[in-house]
């Protein structure tokens, strides 16, 4: 063999000459993983940025794969589209809504205090100041003088003479305090004046004891008989007015 021969002779064995293993004695453990060129569909290496074979730039190629879309559901043969459930919310009030909301909470209540206050107004116009109205009798003289009382702005006689501007007429007001006094000890639930100045007749409310009744009516008509007015028999009246004169 030549020189030349021997330069371009070469051996069908993948093994040269002096036992050492060329490339193609790379094991399979060493190789390269491969990827398949998603625009060629040629087996290439797998880091390689772009297709050796078609050019192609791999680097779009490798983004991650998105989730896969769920089918829709069928039945039958036509299908069923599943829509996301929205979240719920709270309904908010407009703030129109809110300020006649709070209108209506200040219109009742004030409708409440307005009650509340004629209802109070009405019960001091038919029990005066230190005047109880209790029960009512059905007797006439006794419904005279409970109308008396409410309409002449009738009150206890000590608290009524503690003001400057009230008296009882034909007496002092020393005088006017002993009689109440007086009338008290004998036993008497309650002593009545009248009027926003003079006050001219007692309203004397008998007790319910019978000895103190009979003590009572007997020293009111003593006082109206020395006064010049008539004499009030026992008839079971709550009430008995004594009158003054100048």
């Amino acid at each position: 063999m030549s020189r030349g021969e021997d330069i371009y002779d070469v051996e069908d064995s993948d093994a040269p000459r002096g036992g050492v293993a060329g490339p193609r004695a790379t094991s399979a453990a060493t190789q390269k993983p491969k990827f398949t060129c998603p625009y060629c569909d040629q087996s290439i290496d797998a880091d390689s940025p772009v297709c050796p074979m078609c050019g192609s730039n791999l680097r779009k190629a490798r983004k991650p794969a998105l989730a896969p879309i769920a089918a829709p559901v069928t039945t039958g043969d036509r299908p069923i589209r599943v829509s996301r459930a929205k979240p719920q919310t709270q309904p908010t009030q407009s703030p129109s809504r809110r300020a006649k909301l709070i209108s209506a909470i200040v219109v009742s209540v004030s409708v409440v205090a307005i009650s509340i206050w004629a209802i109070r107004f009405s019960v001091n116009r038919a029990s005066p100041a230190g005047v109880s109205s209790g029960s009512k009798s059905s007797l006439p003289q006794d419904q005279a003088v409970e109308k008396q009382i409410e309409e002449e702005s009738g009150a206890e006689a000590r608290k009524w003479l503690e003001s400057d501007l009230h008296e009882v007429q034909g007496l002092s007001r020393k005088q006017a305090l002993f009689k109440v006094d007086e009338i008290y000890g004998l036993g008497a639930a309650r002593v009545v004046a009248f009027g926003g100045g003079i006050s001219r007749t007692l309203a004397i409310e008998l007790p319910d004891d019978k000895s103190k009744r009979k003590q009572v009516l007997d020293w009111a008509n003593k006082w109206n008989l020395d006064k010049g007015f008539q004499k009030e028999p026992d008839v079971g009246q709550k009430w008995i007015v004594i009158g003054t004169r100048m």
